[in-house]
């Protein structure tokens, strides 16, 4: 059966429909206003403090990660595999769980301030003892509203939500600058009240219902526990891969070499927007099949998406590694080229995260999350080790970057061997997708079957 594409304005209207480029509209959205947002920081604030605040905000991101591994993969897996009547009660034992979630790890870390315990390990225990717990919490509702639409294909939903934080925090860093007030206190307690506000949207839009908590089951509790123990784990490793960059040049050299990593990390991630955005769309793609055991389905989503992208990184990842020099020096200025190597390094490990990346996925939905997990922890040894060397001997932070090549490297072969035989993966079928992907017709077709209801075509 062939596909014809009559006209432009025909294809335009596919592709604006379809799953993938909502979920990229959402990525988009954020990443413009993140990256606004952050050049204003880099501008306004010195590197020690930039520092201090890529710090909190990394710490802030591997908890929200550890929260959405725990759930959100078994959430939108139990969606795909069960009756329309019993949506309810997985998404209250989901809500529930991540209710308790959210308040033990804020209640630790009461705990560790009130004790004395935070300030061994850092002096900002105003920061991290009470902000960083609120920010948990408060947090928590508009980051379930993100896995339910997720799971319900709501990427319209999701992009009004993130245009809301992405201008609300653009307009409190120009306020707070302003005002004299910019500095990592002021700025984390905003993220407090942009996702107390945000969560009310959510709320009183009806997107969610904090009332389905009480429909929560203890069957379908203990199986998200169950599954969730293994991807939140994954998760942590997978956090900590980019994350345990950031903590162990803090450690080793000082929070300026954080500051000029994190604005090479910050430009690099115009090319794992995409990504995100493609494995947002393509988990709920795979869990279908890989909940019916469809291992061969899964396989061949995951050499169409991986080739597609691979096509597809190609000249954005020219054209940043060409002028990585004079961007730095636009958004932040002249103390930060030394960012400029190491954003050329990142380009080159772009081009290995696409693989390794959709097969986690597949190993997720075919069930397998403890094998992915073996995976990330074998990928995070080589990370953690690779950078202390790197450190210890050279201090480099082009070095540092360097070793996530070679992590990237091992990720993916570990990924391949251990998946092929599940899903029959080819190499030589992925390479040969290559030339579908630069007909228009096939891009047409799975752009229109993208757009359609996912809980009637999984593929």
């Amino acid at each position: 059966m062939q596909h014809r594409i009559q006209n432009p304005v025909e294809w335009v209207r596919t592709a604006l429909r379809s799953n993938h480029m909502h979920a990229l509209f959402v990525q988009g959205v954020s990443a413009v206003f993140g990256f606004a947002t952050f050049i204003l920081y880099a501008r306004w604030m010195g590197p020690e403090q930039l520092g201090v605040l890529i710090l909190f905000i990394t710490a802030a991101t591997i908890l929200d990660m550890l929260r959405s591994g725990f759930l959100q993969p078994g959430m939108i897996r139990a969606l795909r595999g069960v009756r329309q009547e019993e949506e309810p009660s997985v998404k209250g034992s989901a809500q529930l769980l991540g209710w308790i979630w959210s308040g033990g790890v804020a209640a630790v870390l009461l705990a560790m301030m009130q004790s004395g315990t935070l300030g061994l390990i850092t002096s900002e225990t105003h920061l991290f003892g009470l902000v960083w717990p609120a920010l948990i919490v408060a947090s928590f509702p508009g980051q379930y509203f993100a896995w339910q639409a997720q799971a319900d294909s709501r990427f319209d939903r999701i992009l009004a939500y993130r245009t809301f934080n992405g201008i609300a925090m653009l307009g409190c860093t120009i306020g707070l600058h302003e005002m004299g007030r910019l500095n990592p206190q002021n700025v984390a307690s905003s993220f407090v009240l942009i996702s107390l506000a945000g969560g009310a949207l959510v709320v009183f839009s009806g997107w969610i219902r904090l009332t389905d908590a009480w429909k929560a089951r203890w069957s379908k509790m203990t199986c998200l526990a169950r599954f969730g123990r293994y991807s939140m784990t994954t998760t942590l490793g997978t956090s900590l891969l980019k994350s345990s960059d950031t903590f162990l040049i803090g450690a080793m050299l000082d929070t300026r070499a954080v500051a000029v990593y994190g604005i090479a990390q910050k430009a690099a991630e115009v090319l794992d927007l995409p990504l995100r955005a493609l494995s947002s769309s393509v988990y709920p793609l795979m869990a279908g099949p890989g909940a019916r055991g469809e291992s061969n389905r899964v396989g061949r989503i995951i050499e169409r998406v991986s080739s597609g992208y691979l096509l597809a990184l190609l000249l954005p990842a020219v054209i940043l590694f060409v002028l990585a020099g004079p961007l730095v020096g636009m958004v932040a200025g002249p103390d930060y080229l030394e960012a400029v190597p190491v954003i050329r390094i990142f380009v080159v490990a772009a081009f290995l995260l696409p693989v390794d990346r959709m097969i986690g996925l597949g190993l997720d939905s075919l069930g397998r999350p403890d094998v992915n997990l073996v995976k990330v922890i074998v990928m995070l040894a080589c990370n953690v080790l690779g950078d202390l060397w790197v450190l210890s001997v050279w201090g480099s932070l082009s070095g540092v970057a360097t070793v996530t090549i070679v992590m990237s490297s091992i990720g993916m072969l570990t990924g391949w061997i251990v998946l092929q035989p599940m899903a029959h993966l080819s190499i030589r079928r992925t390479t040969t997708l290559l030339r579908y992907w630069t007909s228009p017709a096939y891009v047409k077709m799975h752009l229109s079957k993208s757009g359609r209801d996912i809980r009637t075509n999984d593929a």
